[in-house]
């Protein structure tokens, strides 16, 4: 169970709190996680130019309803700069931090999100990977929580 003030914040496996944390406060006390603005259409959330594949077994939410997507550093692909393939968003080296196997870098999206990925070492942009450098995103999977406030995103629907 986790729980915040006193209250349960979510009971649940430790790969469900993981990977379908039942609110926001569960998906930062887990781990680093980015928290976007999104809209869902078809089976994906879209954060701007990103599109994120949901589960089949989504919360409540309307199609095209305001969602706050949640996705895991690891669950963010950087690719080389070029033309964005659907699903793509282009983005902009923040800073790069060595930690050990890994790599931790901090990215500004086009559409002005800030989104850290972590890479193996052994990924080919790892070592030349500078801030200032423009990179592709895309990514693997992710989760959503309601949005009550329902945030206003631009429509961008592949």
């Amino acid at each position: 169970a986790v729980m915040n003030e006193g209250r349960v914040e979510q009971v649940a496996s430790p790969k469900e709190v993981y990977e379908a944390p039942a609110t926001e406060f569960v998906a930062r006390f887990i781990g680093e996680v980015n928290v976007l603005p999104g809209l869902l259409y078809r089976g994906y959330a879209y954060a701007g130019n990103l599109a994120i594949r949901m589960p089949e077994n989504l919360p409540e939410a309307a199609p095209g309803g305001s969602v706050k997507v949640i996705l895991r550093p690891e669950d963010v692909s950087l690719f080389p700069p070029g033309i964005a393939e659907a699903g793509q968003t282009r983005a902009r080296v923040e800073a790069v931090s060595y930690l050990g196997a890994n790599l931790r870098v901090e990215t500004a999206t086009e559409e002005g999100y800030s989104l850290v990925a972590l890479l193996q070492r052994s990924h080919p942009l790892a070592d030349p990977l500078r801030a200032g450098d423009t990179v592709r995103v895309s990514a693997l999977r992710g989760s959503i929580l309601p949005d009550p406030l329902g945030g206003k995103e631009p429509e961008y629907y592949l």
